[in-house]
């Protein structure tokens, strides 16, 4: 049995304890996608799988899709602003994808 999921979710922000963020965890840790964020302004943010301080927008994305696990078939990046509005949206992506 193979523990691959279809997609993750690569989120960048700058503020710890963000909603959207507590959200995006919640929507995205399922049997079908995974959660993973980067912050680029401090190291004392729980949420964030990894730090970047200081990268660029695109050198985020390059850092977060390094070092997140290849276990996926789609990596989906999104900033911390944004916000879905779905129910049950990670199987609907799956769905589609």
């Amino acid at each position: 049995m193979s523990n691959r999921k279809t997609f993750c979710i690569l989120e960048q922000g700058g503020y710890p304890g963000e909603e959207l963020t507590e959200r995006h965890k919640q929507q995205f840790n399922t049997d079908v996608s995974d959660f993973y964020r980067l912050n680029f302004k401090t190291e004392d943010d729980p949420n964030a799988f990894i730090t970047g301080i200081g990268t660029t927008h695109m050198e985020g994305r390059n850092l977060l899709y390094k070092n997140v696990p290849k276990n996926y078939d789609y990596y989906i990046f999104i900033d911390d602003d944004v916000s879905f509005k779905e129910d049950d949206i990670a199987t609907k992506i799956h769905n589609l994808l």
